[in-house]
């Protein structure tokens, strides 16, 4: 009995020992693929990030023409709410608003 258990312990210590370089040349095999996809996955963040921020970028553009464009839009009102409310002075003649303008306000 007690060779029988020797010699099972042997062939087992055996195998283990055939067996272990294979182990390892899988794991490292594994490792080399999980890094591989996190530097794929680290590359891709980047570039959407990137991305994102043209996106970002263009809307601000568009944002700032549009607040000037507005801006510009809001003055010219002002002004002409300022001269048709004023009242026109006993020397001067009334004159009458150009078509051109009549147009800008509706």
């Amino acid at each position: 009995m007690a060779t029988a258990k020797a010699s099972t312990s042997r062939m087992l210590e055996a195998a283990l020992a055939l067996s272990r370089p294979e182990i390892v040349i899988r794991y490292r095999e594994h490792l080399r693929t999980s890094i591989d996809e996190v530097q794929q996955q680290m590359t891709d963040a980047k570039e959407a990030a990137r991305l994102d921020g043209a996106t970002r970028d263009a809307t601000l553009k568009r944002l700032n023409n549009n607040l000037r464009v507005v801006t510009a839009r809001s003055s010219e009102v002002e002004n002409l709410i300022t001269r048709l409310s004023t009242p026109p002075s006993a020397s001067a003649p009334a004159t009458a608003v150009p078509d051109s303008e009549k147009a800008t306000i509706s």
